[in-house]
């Protein structure tokens, strides 16, 4: 039985999945398959443009068996499922959610929207600088002794770019300045009030949760548990599997480091409904999870969400105070996949001079597939901690 794999095209949201039946590896059909990426700018756009025409004269003829008119942009060629199509020698499935793996051993995919290059549903490379085909099969083989990797300038010019996020909209950086007037990026025990030294309890926790953390960015994988970039690419919101994911490490270090045989691993007991605010600790600590953190614009946007979130808590604690009351203070973590903020929030006694304050630390990079080493020094983990 040969190598099952699949080549997919990703175009207007949709998957044009090819199944192969044999000789996928990366060797066959992956060096195949970016081959017909043209490495010259001028033919690879020309490469694109025909593509896309290709696949969008597939989506005509499925719009015109279905009886849509071809300006009809709201209909759904594939009717609410997946289509299936035999060409000769290659059956191709047309469907909005990308294919499970299954018994096939490797799939390719290029993003026409994107201009990334997936293996196995992960991002890998950017679609206008391509390794070759040497290089391709050395990135996929870490034990590889043969082929020397590229320098590491090649190699960033080969790794793909992530797309920008959605723009945040003027009336939620309006609504961020109302109340942030007088924030301040600070540094992590100067946001908690605590000395700068910690105790050896705290160094312990620190050092548990490297482990833990460490071990949780091995299971990152697209094909087996959901995760990855590939999850923030295509949603204004955090995905079920990553809210989970972060929720479980919030809960499992805000409360006794206290671990059993039975402990569950990532993935166990997975809740596909839990909401990305939660309060960890009522009117203490709460916790946003959102997609992304990695432009400017996002961390503000964040801190208006979880304040939002936190209006029951605010609005309660607002008509508790006085004019003479001491200001309310609680604190909330936001994190995506890689970064992570903590935010405090002040919650002013009763005057109409007065605003909510926040202050927060830098979304400091955090979680990473691969750590080398962790010391007690990383101030994401340390603010976590």
């Amino acid at each position: 039985m040969g190598t099952r794999g699949y080549s997919i095209y990703r175009y207007k949201g949709l998957y044009f999945i090819f199944w192969h039946a044999s000789d996928a590896h990366p060797e066959g059909l992956g060096v195949e398959f970016i081959r017909e990426i043209p490495s010259d700018p001028a033919k690879f756009e020309e490469y694109i443009a025909a593509k896309k025409e290709e696949l969008e004269g597939m989506l005509e003829e499925l719009r015109q068996e279905n009886g849509y008119s071809s300006d009809g942009d709201e209909q759904d060629p594939l009717c609410g499922g997946e289509l299936k199509r035999d060409l000769g020698d290659l059956d191709i499935t047309i469907s909005r959610k990308w294919p499970r793996l299954g018994d096939v051993a490797y799939s390719y995919e290029i993003d026409l929207e994107h201009y990334i290059f997936y293996v196995d549903g992960d991002p890998h490379f950017d679609l206008r600088n391509m390794p070759n085909g040497d290089e391709f099969c050395a990135y996929l083989d870490e034990d590889d002794e043969y082929t020397e990797l590229p320098s590491d300038i090649e190699r960033a010019r080969h790794r793909y770019k992530l797309p920008p996020p959605p723009p945040v909209d003027t009336s939620v950086l309006d609504a961020y300045r109302e109340y942030s007037l007088t924030s301040k990026a600070s540094p992590i025990h100067e946001l908690l009030d605590l000395t700068y030294e910690m105790r050896s309890s705290e160094v312990i926790r620190i050092k548990i949760m490297e482990v833990f953390i460490g071990a949780s960015m091995q299971t990152m994988s697209y094909k087996e548990y959901g995760l990855g970039e590939r999850t923030t690419l295509f949603s204004s919101s955090a995905p079920p599997r990553l809210i989970h994911r972060v929720r479980t490490m919030a809960h499992t270090f805000t409360g006794p480091l206290i671990f059993s045989e039975n402990t569950r691993r990532f993935g166990d007991n997975y809740n596909p409904n839990q909401p990305a605010f939660k309060w960890i600790e009522f009117g203490i600590l709460c916790l946003l999870v959102v997609p992304r953190l990695d432009a400017e614009n996002n961390l503000p946007a964040a801190v208006v969400e979880l304040v939002q979130r936190s209006k029951f808590y605010i609005i309660q604690m607002e008509k508790e105070s006085t004019a003479t009351s001491r200001p309310t203070v609680f604190f909330g973590v936001i994190s995506s996949l890689y970064h992570v903020s903590i935010v405090c929030i002040e919650i002013p006694s009763t005057s109409p001079k007065k605003r909510t304050k926040q202050r927060r630390t830098q979304q400091n990079s955090t979680f990473r597939t691969q750590i080398p080493h962790l010391s007690h020094t990383c101030p994401p983990i340390s603010s976590l901690s």
